[in-house]
């Protein structure tokens, strides 16, 4: 199956459209890669939790960043949610108003921010050993 199909050029949600602009555009295109998926595999993927146990599992310092403008993918849900749910005490959620989950992948008035945001986060919080 394709893994980003056609119709995600003209979608009216911004995930959709923006995936296709990214992986099927020269703007983020890879000459070996395929536009493929195996359809067997989704169910492992529909199923999986990638924030099981976070509370008990990820207790180190965390930096989430996410864009302010939720689409089909959710990442903008999910890094609400794995906010919540961390055991770490020393958290921070930085959200880039109107900033889509693709904006923070290549567009440098996120990326560029984003990387002085976890410098200064982890600088703080995470101490190199002695």
């Amino acid at each position: 199956l394709p893994w980003i199909p056609d119709e995600y050029k003209e979608s009216g949600d911004i995930d959709l459209r923006q995936a296709y602009d990214y992986y099927r555009t020269p703007r983020g295109q890879h000459p070996n890669w395929q536009n493929k998926s195996r359809f067997v595999g989704m169910d492992a993927v529909l199923a999986f939790d990638a924030f099981y146990l976070a509370d008990m599992l990820l207790t180190q310092p965390l930096q989430v960043i996410v864009g302010s403008e939720p689409g089909a993918f959710g990442s903008n849900r999910d890094g609400h949610e794995v906010y919540e749910r961390v055991g770490s005490a020393q958290k921070d959620l930085l959200v880039f108003e109107g900033a889509s989950h693709f904006d923070l992948y290549d567009k440098p008035e996120y990326v560029d921010r984003a990387v002085a945001k976890f410098a200064d986060f982890y600088s703080t919080h995470v101490k190199s050993p002695a």
